[in-house]
């Protein structure tokens, strides 16, 4: 009767193993590459995360059965694996996706969730140029700034899909508050004389009192 360790070998249980750890791992880098530009939210990163994972011990499975010695055939306790392992990936998918209350009850006073971090939502840069022109370059600025945030570890910050439709008109402060779920509302104005560009960003809270502000030349 063949040992353990000759079954691993004959299935070939660790190239397969060794594989999907490294398309894992390739999927993960094209989702930190893209996660900003595709405004990903955190929940959504952390579903695929769970996704990779549960698919990790499911392919150790198909591989037991159906490696290179395994049988052709689907036994039962393969499908009572892999029926399990579904459920497990079911569940923590749920977990991971319930939301805390529906959009329209998302107050200024749920915007802390759970690890404790501040959520920051950053309007669409008002150009205040003379030049018309220069409405690229407060959009650019924008997307920096928001760059920028999503690189601090230490709060959170709504992505750039979720707050360009304020960029016609903003609303009442505490109606983005209450809209986007977050404790703070930052608002930047761009202005351009001659060579000169000008910058001033100011934070708020959401009944409108401005928390910090700051102008940079």
């Amino acid at each position: 009767m063949p040992s353990f360790i000759e079954r691993l070998r004959e299935r070939k249980l660790v190239q397969w193993a060794l594989a999907y750890l490294a398309g894992a791992f390739v999927v993960l880098q094209v989702l930190d590459a893209v996660s900003e530009s595709l405004s990903l939210t955190q929940t959504t990163q952390r579903v695929v995360l769970a996704v990779i994972g549960m698919g990790f011990f499911l392919s150790l499975v198909l591989a037991w059965y159906h490696g290179e010695k395994g049988r052709q055939k689907a036994s039962g306790p393969e499908l009572l694996m892999v029926a399990a392992l579904l459920v497990v990936a079911g569940a923590v998918v749920s977990f991971l996706t319930r939301a805390p209350s529906s959009a329209g009850e998302v107050t200024a006073t749920t915007s802390i969730r759970d690890d404790g971090r501040p959520w920051v939502a950053v309007l669409p840069c008002e150009d205040a140029s003379p030049e018309s022109e220069e409405a690229y370059r407060t959009s650019g600025l924008h997307d920096e700034i928001l760059l920028k945030l999503q690189k601090i570890s230490s709060l959170v910050s709504i992505g750039r899909t979720s707050v360009l439709r304020y960029a016609e008109a903003h609303p009442a402060t505490s109606e983005v508050a209450a809209e986007l779920g977050v404790e703070f509302i930052g608002e930047c104005t761009v202005q351009r004389s001659d060579q000169r560009i000008r910058v001033i960003f100011q934070l708020l809270d959401p009944d409108g009192a401005q928390v910090w502000a700051e102008d940079y030349n």
